[in-house]
């Protein structure tokens, strides 16, 4: 099964380090993508105010996740993939850093 793997990480900084990894059934070595996650006060209080509405909610996470290389590489493991694309998203930063 093809998966897409994102793991955003402790904070480093003023933003976390994300790493999105692209592992094909048919191949041993997962392709790899690197980005930043950049979330500001503003963008904590929209998330916020749109836990009633996960649709929005989802679409203001997604765009602040879905950025440059982490982008490029989840168009192109839809792109290749010929069965459904599985993403999973895991959260290595500490309970109060994320916590929208």
């Amino acid at each position: 099964m093809n998966t897409f793997e994102i793991t955003i990480q402790r904070k480093s900084g003023d933003h976390w380090p994300i790493v999105a990894e692209h592992t094909r059934a048919d191949e041993l070595l997962p392709i790899r993508s690197e980005g930043t996650l950049m979330v500001t006060l503003e963008d904590v209080q929209q998330l916020t105010s749109l836990l009633a509405r996960p649709k929005d909610y989802g679409t203001v996470l997604g765009k602040a996740l879905f950025q440059a290389q982490i982008r490029d590489g989840f168009v192109s493991a839809l792109r290749e993939s010929q069965e459904p694309l599985r993403v999973l998203l895991f959260i290595e930063a500490a309970d109060s850093e994320l916590k929208f």
